[in-house]
């Protein structure tokens, strides 16, 4: 959850005017997402509620299907701009810090969890769209919030795998176990470049099907923020149409994701809670993904009506969070 009482660590040195910028900042992203949030919830609403006069009525499955349709696109579309929107603040927050270079910029991507699976949902910059899943056990992030509900943050990943503190699938603790850091020479270079390249730990990373993995994937900091209702006093009423039980994993719906190539790069004051800003706005529409769909009588009532593979093509073309998360 977020806290107010923000202040600029001092480990961020920020310049005379980047203070007031940065807290303009926050004020025209939180308006942003007042006004996108309402208007796409009323609408998301009415859509729905047209749903279920049709069904009422003894709409055709046709008539039914171009609903399910309409509905499906529209919330991709303006779930997709939240996205946009959120990433595009975040990344002008690393700008206005000075923490950010042309070569050695904070990734920044939005994932979600259906049951034990991690699926991407947004990767700034990333339109391909090419999405992929992953069990939450193989990332010590994931699972380390799974069993907190906080979020989790690892600055020296190189050294975390050799002391057995951190897990990722791509990462081959063999051969971290034999990486050593730049050299103070590489360091003086890589500072005069404002680059933050170092081959030998890009090759700790796992290939895939590429022959060398693309450097800015092979991070040593980062941060994971999650999209929770956790720390809120929510009704009874609530918690029963959320499918709220005692176990975290219902009440994580997604992750927002940062990671940097630097070692020590993320502050445990102002990074968290800009972190929390943006994922307690977007943990919103992951709410509201229940509401409308998971859990919605009048949605599988619909299911019920109409072809499942035609529906299913639909899907595949909007965005995985109501397809998969």
């Amino acid at each position: 959850m977020f806290n107010p009482t923000i202040k600029l660590s001092p480990n961020i040195k920020v310049g005379k005017d980047s203070g007031t910028k940065i807290t303009s900042l926050i004020k025209g992203v939180v308006c942003f997402f007042q006004g996108h949030y309402v208007d796409y919830s009323i609408v998301v609403s009415s859509k729905h509620k047209a749903i279920r006069i049709a069904i009422d009525k003894g709409e055709s499955e046709e008539k039914l299907l171009e609903m399910a349709r309409e509905i499906l696109v529209y919330a991709s579309q303006q779930v997709d701009i939240a996205y946009r929107e959120a990433t595009l603040f975040l990344k002008e927050y690393y700008d206005l810090t000075g923490r950010n270079t042309q070569d050695c910029e904070v990734r920044i991507c939005i994932k979600a969890r259906r049951g034990d699976e991690i699926y991407d949902l947004y990767r700034a910059g990333d339109y391909d769209k090419k999405w992929s899943s992953y069990p939450l056990k193989e990332n010590t992030g994931f699972w380390k919030i799974d069993d907190s509900g906080e979020y989790f943050i690892e600055n020296n990943i190189p050294q975390a795998v050799k002391d057995e503190r951190y897990k990722n699938k791509r990462i081959d603790k063999n051969k971290v176990s034999r990486y050593t850091p730049p050299s103070n020479f590489l360091k003086r270079i890589n500072k005069f470049r404002k680059s933050c390249d170092d081959p030998r730990w890009v090759e700790c990373w796992d290939t895939g099907k590429r022959r060398v993995p693309m450097k800015e994937s092979c991070y040593k900091s980062t941060l994971i923020v999650p999209m929770t209702l956790l720390n809120n006093n929510l009704s009874e009423t609530c918690k029963k149409k959320l499918g709220f039980n005692e176990s975290y994993d219902k009440h994580t719906y997604g992750f927002l994701c940062f990671d940097h190539r630097d070692i020590d790069f993320f502050d445990k004051k102002i990074d968290v809670d800009i972190g929390y800003i943006v994922a307690d706005w977007l943990s919103l529409y992951m709410v509201d993904r229940i509401n409308y769909f998971d859990k919605s009588e009048v949605w599988t009532s619909l299911l019920e009506k109409i072809d499942d593979t035609k529906l299913q093509a639909i899907i595949e073309k909007s965005t995985p969070l109501l397809a998969k998360a």
